[in-house]
């Protein structure tokens, strides 16, 4: 087993930046990424309130929070080169904007909304740049921002390189979240103490063998899930090979999806369905069906009936 899971995956990325006990770790990245910014506290947004339609309980940010001074901050980490991506990013800032719309008299004034994108993949063939930040700008006066309350980030994690002498801080997060899951020691950091805090606790909760059974489950449908879509996209840029391959990676998914659920069943033979038990069932139901992966499979995976999952839905939305 690895040392580490990986911060590029969904899981691990949200285990790291968008959990409410370590609110440090997302504001020491987030400064680290803007350094004009000094915040003195952040406030975690549920995602899932931006879904377009009643079943649809995703997330379609990866982190969302609100800043002491009323800014808002995206974070999202794209594992996979997705066509449009920069339409994605502006969509999801203008999704921000639009909420803040207020019914009656208004003055329109607006917060600064900040979307940082962590890429594995480069915007540009030929593009070298580590980071791309944007404002909008006046073809008339290039100098200065026409509007800076939207800005966008671009860090392009294959860039990474010996352009990091002015920001230390930020070369140490980028280096973690693209290596820490193919090392089976620590990163060491030399720092002042508050980020060297917040690295080594981001470290910490990192760790695979910190999770609980469910979680480690979770981690592994979650994998399967990526592989299936990363799949999909692949398969469909190679013609006179859908069908044969597609089949394969179907196959290959639900044995991989069966290897998870016969290792969860082993582990409930062994450990006894106790009321504790049980209620940990639910709660990985509950994180699977926010990942969005259909009912069958969460019924697979858990061990749960498929009108017990259903119920649980529908309990949630009724939340």
């Amino acid at each position: 087993m690895p040392k580490y899971i990986s911060l590029m995956s969904d899981f691990g990325f949200k285990r790291v930046f968008a959990n409410p006990d370590y609110p440090h770790i997302l504001i020491s990245f987030i400064e680290s990424v803007l350094p004009e910014l000094s915040i003195e506290s952040i406030e975690y947004i549920d995602t899932t309130q931006f879904a377009d339609y009643v079943d649809d309980r995703t997330s379609i940010f990866d982190v969302f929070c609100r800043l002491h001074d009323g800014s808002f901050v995206i974070v999202e980490m794209q594992q996979v080169r997705q066509e449009h991506y920069i339409d994605r990013t502006i969509l999801y800032g203008s999704h921000v904007i639009q909420r803040q719309s207020q019914k009656g008299k208004w003055n329109y004034e607006l917060p600064r909304v900040y979307v940082i994108s962590l890429m594995n993949f480069v915007l540009f063939p030929e593009d070298r740049s580590l980071v791309h930040t944007v404002k909008l700008q006046s073809d008339q006066n290039p100098d200065q921002p026409f509007y800076d309350k939207l800005n966008f980030v671009y860090i392009q994690l294959p860039n990474i390189s010996e352009e990091f002498c002015h920001n230390p801080n930020l070369e140490h997060w980028l280096t973690m979240i693209r290596n820490l899951h193919t090392r089976e020691e620590p990163m060491s950091i030399d720092s002042d103490t508050k980020f060297t805090k917040a690295i080594i606790d981001a470290m910490t909760l990192a760790e695979f063998e910190k999770l609980t059974p469910e979680q480690k489950i979770i981690i592994d449908i979650a994998q399967y899930a990526e592989t299936e879509e990363y799949s999909k996209m692949w398969t469909a840029h190679n013609d006179g090979k859908r069908e044969g391959l597609q089949e394969g990676i179907e196959q290959g998914i639900q044995q991989g999806i069966e290897q998870g659920i016969e290792q969860g069943k082993e582990e409930g033979r062994e450990e006894g369905k106790t009321e504790g038990q049980l209620e940990a069932k639910f709660e990985t139901a509950r994180n699977l069906l926010n990942m969005g992966l259909p009912i069958e499979q969460i019924a697979q995976a858990t061990g749960l009936t498929e009108k017990e999952i259903r119920d649980l839905a529908s309990n949630n939305d009724q939340e």
